[in-house]
């Protein structure tokens, strides 16, 4: 393939094997924040090994979404971002040196959609329960929760109970495997996960989740599952501030003039590490499929990438 194409993304992504991103959380659990840390990661902050590298489709593309990663910052070391019903729609390729490998596509759903019942929120969950039923991963976002003084005092069961709710109706009739992973938002809360108490908290919520997800773990349509405690800001990088839009949560700013994300990383190589075991989805008639060199390269990647997974299914 010719450089130019590659620059000005002339790309047919039809004759790439597609994954299938969906997030399931609510407005309050850290997934804007998420998504900006993602958007870091695709352009430029995210070192893959064995001639992969992860970018956005064109130059053009790549140059909008830095631009919002800047304006957030600014935005976050002022004041925490507001919940919002804007969508971030977003999609990259993983390159094997200068062919695309993988296509990651990600229709956004406002989070309200979980937990309001309205009119309009309604007319939304049909669209967001087919991104649930046709995604090749999910991400389900379980905040670690603090008192206004930041104290971390657990995560909440009205949270699990609506995506268990969800997962079911979703996926009922699914026929191809999801790789799924729940995501433990904000855990910089706990300052340290080296310390013997966090480590203790993350081995709990492990077996507990493990155990409430059982019926879920256990069928055919999941080919592997993890717990995966994260931080978006980054350890040392959340301020706590007070008497932030008059809630009764804490509120953090962003102390540094950067994202530090911790884990995310981590996250999205074992996403796309799962991705490549199991059946992409294709647009086209004919199946591309994913170069073993390809699959190597990231599962290298992974095994060398710092951070923690807790296991709840194995399959990669």
């Amino acid at each position: 393939m010719a450089l130019k194409d590659m620059i000005m993304g002339s790309v047919k992504q039809e004759n790439i094997p597609t994954v299938k991103l969906a997030v399931i959380g609510t407005s309050t659990t850290g997934k804007t924040y998420l998504l900006n840390a993602i958007h870091r990661l695709i352009n430029g902050k995210l070192l893959l090994r064995d001639g992969l590298r992860i970018g956005a489709l064109n130059a053009q593309d790549a140059a909008v979404k830095i631009k919002d990663i800047k304006d957030n910052i600014l935005w976050m070391q002022r004041a925490p971002l507001p919940s919002s019903e804007t969508k971030y729609n977003f999609s990259f390729n993983l390159f094997k040196n200068m062919d695309p490998a993988i296509h990651v596509v990600y229709h956004d759903n406002v989070g309200q959609i979980l937990t309001e019942v309205n009119q309009k929120m309604n007319s939304l969950r049909p669209d967001f329960l087919k991104s649930i039923s046709e995604a090749t991963i999910v991400w389900f976002l379980l905040p670690m929760q603090t008192d206004k003084e930041g104290r971390y005092t657990g995560v909440s069961d009205e949270d699990v109970l609506i995506v268990e709710s969800y997962l079911q109706e979703a996926l009922q009739n699914r026929k191809s495997p999801l790789a799924f992973a729940i995501l433990l938002t904000k855990a910089d809360v706990l300052e340290d996960l080296e310390q013997e108490q966090s480590k203790q908290e993350l081995y709990r919520l492990h077996t507990e989740l493990k155990s409430r997800f059982q019926w879920f773990l256990e069928g055919d349509f999941i080919s592997a599952a993890a717990l995966f405690p994260i931080s978006t800001l980054g350890f040392g990088n959340a301020q706590l501030v007070t008497d932030v839009n008059n809630t009764e949560k804490a509120e953090y700013i962003l102390r540094s003039n950067d994202l530090k994300p911790y884990n995310v990383d981590k996250l999205l190589l074992w996403s796309l590490s799962c991705a490549c075991y199991q059946a992409p989805t294709v647009a086209a008639n004919s199946t591309p499929q994913i170069d073993e060199a390809v699959k190597r390269g990231i599962k290298n990647t992974l095994s060398q990438t710092d951070g923690l997974i807790f296991t709840l299914k194995d399959g990669i």
